[in-house]
Order: C-alpha cells, then sequence, then structure tokens
C-alpha cells in the first residue's frame, strides 16, 4: 500500500541543518496494525507526518499504491490527505463549535460527498463509535474519551485505505485509552492503521507490528502478524461542485458559531450603513437645480481668489456682462467655463516605471514659471501641464514623464470619462495638492459636454413596451457618428430602443465606451448645444478685496459669492443646494477608514477560527477553497445587511425624515453602485486575510504553535 525507500527528512532553521529521518525504508499493507514507537524526539511523528502527506521529504521515494510521490504539488497532496488519509490526533483537532453529527459531516464535505449520502453514512459510524446517544452535542462538551471516539468516527467517514493515529490515547486514562485502542484494532481488520505513542506497552496487546525509531532511523522493525488485504478498487465517485462544498462548509460554520456570526453581521452592517450614508450624503450634496432646468454642480473648488456670479434676473449672461464684470476693479479674470472649474480628477501616470494616482483640479489662477517648471504651458488641445510635489529622489525622473501620455478621468457625476492628454510641463510644486492646467480649446469643450450632459435632457430606453428614463449619462460627440446615431456600451440595457430629448436614435455599438456616457454626432449634439452661459467664475486680484468686490457686483446687477467664505447675500438664492455632507474626496477617505476599521474586526474573528480552517486543510480542503468559504460567509452575511438596510431606508421616512434624506437623490445606479462598493471591500477583506494566512503554515495551528 505505502512504501518508502531511504526516505529522508532535514529541517532547515537560520541556517542550521537538523535531521529528522534518515535513510528510513518500511513496507506497509492493508490489514497491519503497525505502532511507530521510539523516545521523544526520535522522529516518530515526522515519520507519520511524511507518510500522511502532512510533511515533504527530502531524499529518497515514498510510493502509494505502487506509484511515485516525489512529483506531486501541494494540489495533489491535498488530495492524497482527502482520499487516502483518516487522521486521529492526541488533542482531537475536532471543531469544538460543531455537533458530533457536523463533524463527520464535514470530512464528508470535503470528500464532495453528496448531502444525503454523507447524513446516512455519518449516523451509520456514529452509531459504531458508540456515540449515537451524543449525535447533537457540541464536540466541546464531549469528555475525553469520547472526543477522541469522535475524531475515530471523523476519520471513518471518510472511508480512507489508512488511518494515522498520533498519540490517540496520550489525554485520556488507561481505561480509555485501551478501549480506543481496541476499536482501532477493530478498524485495521479492512484497513491500514499506522499508530504512533511512546508507550508500547499500552497498546502491545493489539499490535501486528512495531516499528522502533532513533535518532530518526529504524532500529526495530518486528512483524507479529502477517496480514495484507488486497488493494480497494479505484472508484469514481460523483463528487458535489467545489462551490457546494464551500457553501456546505460555509452554513455550517455560521450556523455552528453563532455569536460569532451575529458579531461578523453587525459589524458588516454597520459597513453598509456608513457605505450608504457616505453616498447618499454625496449625491445630496451635488444634486443642483436652478428653477430653469438647468444643472450645476457644488462649487467644491473653493480657492480664494474665486468668486461666483449669476445675474440677478437669473438670465444668461452676455459678452456685454463679461465687459461689465472686467472692469470691476478687484476682477483680475473672468472664466466663462465654469462648470470646467469644478471637475475633480484623478490622473494616472507612470514615474520610474511606477504607476501613479494623484487626484486634483484645474488651477485658474497660478502663473507656472522659473526654475520649478520643467517644459512649457498648454497651448493646444490635448495637452496638459502637471503641477505636483515630487520627492527629492524623483526630481530626475520628471523628464522622462515630458511627452509622455497620461489618463485623466474626471470625477464629475455628470462626465465619467477618462481622457488621455500630452505632458508637455511639470511643475515641482513645494506642497502637496496635486493641479493641472489645460489649454482654452479643451476647457471650451468640456464645457459644452458638461452643460449638455447635466441639461436634464430625457434618456429613455423602451424594452417590450416598457421605458425606464434616466438623466445621468454624458453625451459626448463621436466625430465617426452621423445625424441621428448614438454608440454606446451594449451591456446597458443591450436592444432597448433608445430616444434621447424625444428623437429616437440608432444604437451603435461602441467596444470600450465608458458605461455611462452616450456617444452622439456632431450635428445632434450642436442640436443639444446650450449656447447660453449662465454662471461665470470671477478671479480676485486680491482675495481679501471679495467682500468690496461682492458689493461692486450687486450694485452692478450681480449676485455673486465666495466658495471660500460666508455668502452676505443668502448662498440658497444665488445656488439651491443644501449644505455639504460628504465631498468627492471624502467619500474616498470614508470608505478607506470603514475598510480598514471592518477589516481589523472582521481578521480578529477570523483569527479565532484559524484552527477550524486548518482542520479542514488537514482532512484535504484546498487552500483555494477555504477562501472561498471565508469569502461566501462574509458575502452571506452581508446578503443579509443589505436586505436589513433597504428595509430601513424604505421606514426611514417615517421613522427620521432627516436622516431619510440622505437617501432621497439615490437611484437604481446608485444602488447599483453601492452593491459594487461593499462587494469589493468583502473581497479586500478576504483577500488580505489570504495572504496571511498564506504566510503561516496551517498545520502548525492545529498544535497551537504561532
Amino acid at each position: 500500500m505505502i512504501r518508502l525507500e531511504n526516505i529522508s527528512k532535514y529541517y532547515h532553521n537560520e541556517g542550521i541543518v537538523t535531521l529528522g529521518l534518515r535513510n528510513v525504508n518500511l513496507h506497509f499493507r492493508l490489514g497491519e496494525f503497525a505502532v511507530i514507537t521510539g523516545e521523544s524526539g526520535s522522529g516518530k511523528t515526522t515519520l507519520l507526518n511524511v507518510i500522511s502527506g502532512v510533511d515533504s521529504y527530502e531524499d529518497g521515494e515514498m510510493y502509494v499504491a505502487g506509484k511515485e510521490t516525489s512529483y506531486y504539488d501541494a494540489r495533489d497532496w491535498e488530495e492524497y490527505r482527502r482520499d487516502k488519509i483518516g487522521f486521529i490526533f492526541q488533542n482531537y483537532n475536532l471543531i469544538d463549535s460543531f455537533t458530533v453529527l457536523k463533524n463527520v459531516e464535514a470530512s464528508l464535505v470535503i470528500q464532495g460527498v453528496d448531502r444525503k449520502t454523507r447524513r446516512r453514512r455519518a449516523l451509520e459510524i456514529i452509531r459504531r463509535v458508540g456515540l449515537e446517544s451524543h449525535i447533537r452535542h457540541r464536540a466541546a462538551r464531549l469528555s475525553g474519551g469520547q472526543k477522541q471516539r469522535l475524531a475515530i468516527a471523523r476519520a471513518l467517514a471518510k472511508n480512507t485505505p489508512v488511518i494515522v493515529a498520533d498519540e490517540p490515547t496520550g489525554n485520556l486514562d488507561s481505561k480509555s485509552g485501551a478501549e480506543i485502542f481496541k476499536l482501532l484494532h477493530e478498524i485495521s481488520q479492512e484497513r491500514l492503521v499506522i499508530v504512533v505513542t511512546h508507550d508500547y506497552e499500552a497498546v502491545a496487546a493489539y499490535a501486528t507490528r512495531k516499528i522502533r525509531l532513533f535518532d530518526g532511523e529504524i532500529v526495530e522493525d518486528a512483524i507479529f502478524e502477517k496480514r495484507e488485504l488486497p488493494l480497494p478498487e479505484e472508484r469514481e465517485e460523483i463528487r458535489v461542485s467545489p462551490a457546494r462544498q464551500a457553501l456546505s462548509l460555509s452554513f455550517m460554520g455560521l450556523l455552528g458559531q453563532p455569536k460569532k456570526t451575529i458579531f461578523t453581521f453587525l459589524v458588516i452592517l454597520a459597513m453598509v450603513f456608513f457605505t450608504f450614508t457616505s453616498l447618499g450624503g454625496y449625491l445630496l450634496t451635488v444634486s443642483v437645480e436652478y428653477d430653469d432646468g438647468v444643472h450645476y454642480i457644488y462649487p467644491v473648488n473653493d480657492y480664494p481668489e474665486r468668486l461666483l456670479v449669476v445675474r440677478k434676473d437669473r438670465g444668461a449672461l452676455t459678452a456685454a456682462d463679461k465687459e461689465k464684470i472686467l472692469g470691476v476693479s478687484d476682477v483680475a479674470s473672468v472664466i466663462e467655463e465654469d462648470m470646467v472649474v469644478d471637475l475633480a480628477f484623478e490622473i494616472t501616470y507612470e514615474l520610474g516605471g511606477y504607476p501613479q494616482l494623484r487626484f486634483g483640479r484645474f488651477n485658474f489662477v497660478s502663473e507656472f514659471k522659473g526654475s520649478r517648471l520643467r517644459g512649457r504651458m498648454p497651448e493646444k488641445a490635448g495637452e496638459i501641464l502637471l503641477s505636483m510635489y515630487v520627492d527629492e529622489e524623483d526630481v530626475d525622473k520628471i523628464p522622462a514623464l515630458l511627452d509622455s501620455y497620461v489618463s485623466v478621468r474626471y470625477a464629475s457625476d455628470a462626465y465619467p470619462l477618462a481622457e488621455n492628454y500630452k505632458v508637455v510641463g511639470v511643475y515641482l510644486a513645494p506642497k502637496e495638492g496635486p493641479e493641472a492646467v489645460i489649454s482654452a480649446a479643451d476647457r471650451e469643450r468640456l464645457n459644452e459636454i458638461l452643460k449638455v450632459s447635466q441639461a436634464g435632457y430625457e434618456i429613455i430606453f423602451v424594452e417590450d413596451e416598457r421605458s425606464y428614463n434616466y438623466e445621468k449619462f454624458s453625451l459626448v460627440v463621436d466625430e465617426n457618428l452621423e445625424g441621428y446615431e448614438a454608440a454606446m456600451n451594449d451591456d446597458f440595457f443591450e436592444g432597448a430602443d433608445l430616444y434621447i430629448a424625444g428623437q429616437k436614435m440608432e444604437r451603435k455599438p461602441k467596444p470600450g465606451g465608458e458605461y455611462y456616457v452616450i456617444y452622439i454626432s456632431p450635428e445632434f449634439f450642436e442640436e443639444l448645444r446650450i449656447p447660453e452661459q449662465y454662471q461665470y467664475t470671477v478671479n480676485l486680484k486680491d482675495p481679501d478685496k471679495a467682500d468690496s468686490a461682492i458689493n461692486k457686483l450687486y450694485n452692478l446687477g450681480y449676485y455673486a459669492m465666495s466658495p471660500a467664505r460666508s455668502d452676505p447675500y443668502d448662498i440658497y438664492r444665488l445656488i439651491s443646494i443644501p449644505l455639504a455632507i460628504f465631498g468627492f474626496f471624502g467619500i474616498a477617505v470614508n470608505l478607506f477608514v470603514i475598510f480598514i476599521l471592518t477589516y481589523v474586526i472582521i481578521r480578529a474573528i477570523l483569527l479565532s477560527k484559524k484552527r477550524d480552517y486548518a482542520i479542514f486543510r488537514i482532512l484535504g480542503l484546498p487552500r483555494g477553497r477555504i477562501i472561498l468559504i471565508i469569502l461566501l460567509e462574509l458575502l452571506i452575511n452581508l446578503a443579509f445587511a443589505y436586505a436589513l438596510m433597504t428595509a430601513l431606508v424604505i421606514a426611514m421616512p417615517s421613522i427620521h425624515s432627516e436622516l431619510a434624506a440622505l437617501f432621497s437623490k439615490m437611484g437604481f445606479r446608485d444602488y447599483l453602485t453601492l452593491v459594487v462598493i461593499d462587494a469589493v471591500l468583502i473581497f479586500l477583506i478576504a483577500y488580505r486575510f489570504n495572504k496571511y494566512i498564506a504566510k503561516r503554515n496551517l498545520f502548525s495551528e492545529l498544535k497551537g504553535d504561532e
């Protein structure tokens, strides 16, 4: 059955090599009750670990049913432990929170046995070891002898040809120990049983073979009763899928440890609640609308020199208005492309071969020149200047950034696009706070797209005589389209008819297109374009003269406010928006803090279950399946948390009207975004814990080693 030829095992620790086994030659056969004995440190457990596939060997060869194992990888050894080896330990290694029945069933789940079969087989074996009266008892409540009987039942349930036992009676009294050895002797009539013990006399009456080790070598191999059973035929059993297997073990863990499950649920519920309120608060902040339906975003770019200016009569601003405003002595410049000023963006680029991600806004005030400037200012469309703080050791890498292309993704809800720009200049800023400068042509183009996208044009998808109205789409020009052609990502309502502002569009595919962007022809864009500008950004020469400038503009027929200061003419008359709860960057910070806190708490819960995972591994469950179990447990809790949170959102208006306002601007897409955000957080938690356990020898957890 199992044959060892010149097996040697060495342990390496900080340059020191320790002998574990030396030139071991053994041949084990079915039907044997082999006892391995010897003094402490003689190599008994090491030999048992090699035989059972828990530990590797350096020299020699081990054959299983005539097949070499030296080429086995981690997956092969997992299958070997699952299908060939049943384990019995001195410290039992049961899952204390599981009942007797669930402990036995768990080993059958790992083997892929279906639910009906495993329940029947588990009950039969529990009766065989005399635990039928304790079938619903948790393992933690059993006596030492009962625990060892349960460990034997679990090993028997796997129906493996080999049973290995490491000091199985070390924690038992002599009477219980004798009963365990008698039971193992009965089992050896149909299987190979290998027992490691330092007390050979206690098992001598049952042994058919005695193997004694000293300093890693065999000094005695005595066979008292020679018997050999034929090898069982290899049978292809129908196994349940890995997903069903992991799901079964997940539910066993959730139901078997109710306190930990409830605590995990509450932690995940808190995570869901804070992600809901973060996104809901942000959407409430940016949902601004004038009476005439023209949408604007909240002025998040609140640099001190900036004023927002609109006409008192809410009319469109003209060239004459611009001249009047420029005539105010405190005014330095007027930016007609006001909506571009508020665009937040993230820039992706490479510096020294490493990817970088920076968040920032456009700059309309500073003049970037002098010794800190590398390159030049943008002059035409598609060019960009980056102003950013760079560590001293990275300054020499800046020239490589010039003439390269960077990806700029706009963080505005109304313009979800990524564009590529050529870097023509880099300004080495003295402090943190990434900014960028683009050409006047690009500013004008972006402003027109923002106005069209936020104008509130009705966008309807019609499918099977049902219509779905969406507003938050960006409408972007594609020079390859003509007339009423529209291109978009086909994953969104594929096959549905599309209507924009009452016009039926001819849909075209757009491979790689942004998900919430509709690309239209230049002609149709011109039909939708809003030529009027209702708000200007005015830059002051001196931000301390803001009050003076506001008063002068008021007398000329304009409302003005400083985003960085309070508005003396009532901000709500200028722009209808509630006070900001969370900004775009606030969400990023919130999510990071939520992730860290959730991970720390859930990691502590998972660490309390690491011994259970080690037991699953020793029974033959692949490490990847362990991660799937953890992920499923977390996702199941997440699903219940979402069910409760959904009910809470529905009931919130009648519970707390002010808190309900946080969710008032959320639509289907926003809830979908939340699902993705929370699912990603759960995946990151499972991924980080996976990296943790990958660095550890989980089998050491069985003995409580750290």
